[in-house]
């Protein structure tokens, strides 16, 4: 065999094991690479970052090892972050398996010849000495790292060490991962840095304590305006850009933000939440908001210091999604001295009368009052519980909405006692906790007996600043449950409610009330240790409490006079900031009309009622009648109540009596009249006349002319939603249509009014004309 061939057969078996070894790598790689592996961050611990709803950053919490490490996902880099920092360590990044030898020789040359020291380390090689915390100062060091480098490389694809270099790399102090930077220094989601930002934080990492530390900052706007000329040779569409140039040559103050208490209990809050356990936390905190809350209530407080007041809580929830956008759970949280870590916002308190507007929510909906029903302020036992006005006076009688907005008790507790399901069922369905039994606590209950917690107060608003379903509310984007559609209250008997809080006067009077519409009540706890307000505005509710946590008595501690000049501070601030729509929203479809009803009673105004009212009532469900409290009388010169029926008849006709005139006297029914005299209120007294009488002579009795009487109708159950029946009657107008009792609506003399009836079966339709004269009929509905 010639030595040609044996050079042949030598060359051959080196090139089959050079192969063999190539396919073999080649092999072993993509196993590697196909077989699952952990994310590089699955073992490191990282920072939990709560964030506000406009992406800036509320709090980011040191990781176990005490750093700054928040990990953020490669497609939420910037560009230009990525450009300008593989311009800066590595340009040639995509295209080497880990190591660069040309760069690292090049670099060697120049540090061991005496020139200006380089560094020949790759990207990839950088991410191996941080990901395994290896000493590469020495040279079996060095190979180490070259080694992981290309491990790391056969492991995992390009864009996963980027990411991982990115979250890694240091930023000064213990602030690794430029998201994180991004955050602390210009307080910015990384995906939205500028060029100038983005150049800023490429740099850093070479020298990250010298350039972030350096006072006058020399070194690092040195570094800067190089890195910025190198990026500007690869855009030559930047060459002319002035502005961009006097920036970068101008700098950039680099500062860690200091961390401070905005929105403190919010962040707990979020860092505590049982669906929070992901790195980054997005909350609905909106930091304007955040800070005029704040703003004001330190303020406040400062101006009533000399009064002892100390603390105060506050949460403004934008009632349409349940978001909570503003949180202060304390006065200050840093503050040991009033207890300022204490989140106030989710103690029990006793709510004092900030759970009326419920109870009149509920009395509406069980059909016991419309706005405009007279009650009656009087001293009343129930049972044992024999409650007294805040003011220890009785006002008598009283209309519905001026007893909720002077917050009286006796027509609150009077209710309370009628209503069932009950006030306590109610709390429960709104989720208030921690209740002791019904018994414990009877109609005190009403007078804030209880005790809650200003988020399940604020719960209950929300609903009542609504259609009258439940909402979770909470700070976080993605709440712990989603939206509820359980009902508190119907949307007309929350829609009323509304109104009715809506004539509760400001403690200041202040002319921007007038274009300002506020819901708003307040209450006051037993021992005057809670002051409440709270109130509906725009899409907003808010919730004030103000006190003391050490739960001490303060006698001036009232709602009217310590939250609502804090409410109301919030409110107009909040106003000129953003110009708050607080038009009323119509009715809508809405099963609510608007009525006129005697001012004197709240029912139905007779022919001769002096002064009328606007009330809002619930077709079929609010309880009204006809008023027979006017009532004409004769009266002769000695002011003598004469119940002369031809005489009356004359003077009604116009004709001229000497002697007499015709007055419209007021005949309170029996208890009312107890009322007023009780009230201390002096009514005149008249004799009664015999009504039906005078009102015989007075005019005719209307007439029903449809439906015709003893008509049957026949209605497909299914079609009885959509069935209308025509009314009509003949009388003095206004007629008043009711069905059962209950007022369906109002119509003129010979117009018709379609009813829409909701069961089949036989029922009473009448009909009242203005003098209180009557007609009634008998409706029957049949299936088929």
């Amino acid at each position: 065999m010639t030595s040609a061939v044996k050079k042949t057969k030598v060359l051959q078996r080196f090139f089959m094991r050079a192969l063999c070894v190539f396919v073999a790598l080649f092999i072993a790689v993509v196993a590697i690479r196909v077989f699952p592996k952990a994310p590089l961050h699955a073992k490191l611990p990282l920072s939990r970052v709560v964030l506000a709803a406009d992406g800036s950053v509320l709090s980011v919490q040191l990781a176990s090892d005490q750093r700054y490490r928040y990990w953020v996902p490669r497609h939420q880099f910037s560009a230009s972050l990525i450009e300008t920092t593989l311009i800066k360590e590595d340009r040639w990044f995509y295209y080497h398996p880990g190591i660069n030898p040309y760069r690292m020789l090049k670099a060697a040359v120049s540090t061991y010849s005496g020139g200006a020291r380089q560094g020949g380390s790759t990207l990839s090689m950088q991410l191996a000495r941080m990901y395994y915390d290896m000493d590469t100062r020495t040279l079996l060091g060095k190979l180490k790292q070259m080694g992981a480098a290309m491990w790391l490389e056969a492991c995992y694809g390009k864009n996963d060490l980027l990411e991982a270099y990115l979250n890694l790399a240091p930023y000064g102090g213990n602030i690794e991962g430029a998201g994180t930077a991004s955050l602390l220094y210009f307080n910015k989601p990384v995906s939205k840095l500028t060029l100038a930002e983005s150049i800023t934080l490429a740099v850093l990492p070479q020298q990250p304590n010298v350039r972030v530390r350096d006072s006058k900052q020399a070194n690092l706007q040195a570094a800067r305006v190089l890195l910025f000329e190198q990026y500007r040779s690869e855009h030559p569409e930047l060459q002319d850009n002035l502005a961009l140039s006097a920036l970068i040559a101008q700098g950039l103050e680099l500062k860690k933000i200091a961390r401070s208490d905005r929105a403190a209990h919010a962040v707990r809050w979020a860092l505590s939440a049982q669906d929070a356990q992901s790195p980054e936390i997005r909350t609905r905190i909106e930091p304007a908001l955040q800070d005029l809350l704040e703003s004001q209530i330190t303020l406040y407080l400062r101006s009533k210091a000399n009064l002892g007041l100390k603390n105060a809580a506050v949460m403004l929830v934008d009632h349409r999604t349940g978001g909570i956008v503003a949180y202060a759970g304390s006065a200050q949280f840093s503050n040991a001295a009033i207890f300022g870590q204490v989140d106030g916002l989710r103690a029990k308190r006793s709510p004092g009368s900030t759970l009326k507007p419920l109870i009149y929510a509920l009395a509406l909906d069980q059909g016991l009052i419309h706005a405009k029903t007279l009650l009656r302020d009087v001293p009343a036992s129930f049972g044992y519980f024999a409650p007294e006005n805040f003011d220890l006076r009785f006002q008598g009688p009283v209309d519905a909405t001026q007893a909720l907005i002077r917050s009286r008790n006796l027509p609150a507790v009077f209710l309370a006692s009628k209503l069932q399901p009950d006030l306590y069922a109610s709390l429960q369905t709104a989720g208030v906790t921690r209740l002791a039994s019904r018994e414990h606590y009877g109609l005190s209950l009403t007078l804030g007996g209880g005790e809650i917690t200003a988020l399940e107060l604020a719960r209950i608003y929300t609903a009542l600043a609504g259609d009258g379903s439940l909402k979770n509310i909470s700070v976080l984007q993605t709440p712990v449950q989603a939206t509820t559609t359980q009902r508190l209250v119907s949307p007309e008997a929350a829609w009323i409610v509304r109104r009715m809080l809506e004539e509760n006067p400001r403690t200041d009077n202040a002319r921007k009330a007038e274009q300002l519409k506020v819901a708003w009540k307040t209450g006051t706890s037993w021992g005057f240790r809670d002051a409440w307000s709270a109130g509906i505005f725009g899409q907003y509710v808010m919730v004030v409490w103000v006190g003391n946590f050490d739960g001490s008595s303060q006698p001036g501690l009232i709602g009217r006079n310590s939250a609502a000049p804090l409410f109301f501070g919030i409110v107009d601030r909040l106003h000129a900031y953003k110009r708050i729509n607080t038009d009323r929203e119509l009715v809508g479809a809405l099963n609510v009309q608007a009525l006129q009803v005697c001012a004197s009673n709240g029912e139905l105004p007779n022919r001769w009622c002096p002064r009328k009212a606007q009330t809002y009532y619930i077709p079929g469900r609010s309880p009204i009648a006809v008023s027979e409290l006017h009532q004409p009388v004769v009266v002769d010169r000695a002011n003598a109540v004469r119940c002369d029926e031809r005489a009356l008849l004359r003077l009604q006709r116009g004709e001229v009596l000497p002697g007499l005139r015709l007055e419209i006297a007021e005949h309170w029914p029996a208890q009312m009249a107890a009322a007023f005299q009780q009230a201390g209120v002096l009514k005149k007294s008249w004799p009664r006349c015999d009504r039906q009488t005078l009102n015989g002579i007075a005019s005719d009795a209307p007439s029903i002319i449809e439906p015709q009487e003893k008509l049957i109708m026949r209605i497909r159950p299914a079609a009885l939603a959509s069935t209308t029946i025509s009314l009509k009657a003949l009388g003095s107008e206004p007629l008043h249509w009711f069905v059962e009792g209950a007022l369906i609506g109002v119509s003129n003399n010979g117009q018709r009014f379609s009813y829409r009836p909701n069961r089949l079966g036989q029922q009473q339709l009448r009909v009242v004309d203005s003098a209180g004269q009557s007609a009634t009929r008998v409706l029957v509905l049949e299936a088929y």
